[in-house]
């Protein structure tokens, strides 16, 4: 009976000698968003500091490396799977691929030719006192995701300008009006004004 007693207790600690063996291998984040052409690295959990295997279930849309980094090829959705052989552990994570949004990468203003976009100075428009007139705004690339802009003159003394572009003289001089992009890319667009009265 003692002999099946000791058997028994040396089969449990075995068991769970094993068992602790075996740590747990987990991935932080179930989703992840990505661009086509940006890089993300699975934030695992391995605690045992086994070598991981990677694969993805679609490399069109999404292909990962050996050391976990994913890259965004196509809009789509990819299940990105990280597996050991130890206990046969496998954990998987759903990557979406999105369209990179495209901003704005100059704004050129007046009334200028295509092959002078963008401006190689800063182009100019001659207005009278209490003339109104609108700015023509030239905006690159095109398909841009957010082509608004917001209106401002550095001499609102010599000439206003709205938030539609209209430009209106208020007394002789020279003013900068400016064209900023709203999408945060930074630029802007520039152009001189001259106001003068009528003779």
């Amino acid at each position: 009976m003692k002999k099946i007693v000791i058997l028994c207790l040396t089969c449990l600690f075995l068991t769970t000698a094993c068992e602790e063996k075996i740590k747990e291998i987990k991935i932080l984040k179930d989703v992840e968003n990505i661009n086509v052409g940006k890089t993300k690295t699975v934030k695992l959990l391995n605690e045992g500091n086994y070598q991981v295997i990677y694969q993805s279930s679609d490399s069109t849309v999404a292909s990962v490396n050996e050391s976990g980094q994913i890259t965004g090829l196509k809009e789509g959705t990819a299940v990105i799977t990280a597996s050991v052989s130890e206990g046969n552990q496998m954990v998987s994570m759903t990557v979406q691929v999105n369209e990179t949004l495209k901003k704005v990468e100059s704004i050129s203003l007046g009334d200028l030719d295509e092959s002078e976009i963008p401006a190689i100075s800063t182009p100019k428009m001659d207005l009278y006192v209490n003339e109104t007139k609108n700015i023509k705004l030239n905006i690159l690339p095109e398909d841009a995701f957010n082509k608004e802009v917001y209106w401002k003159s550095r001499n609102p003394l010599i000439a206003l300008v709205d938030q539609q572009g209209n430009v209106k003289g208020v007394k002789d001089g020279s003013v900068v009006i400016v064209a900023f992009a709203k999408d945060g890319s930074g630029v802007k667009g520039l152009i001189e004004v001259n106001v003068t009265k009528k003779k």
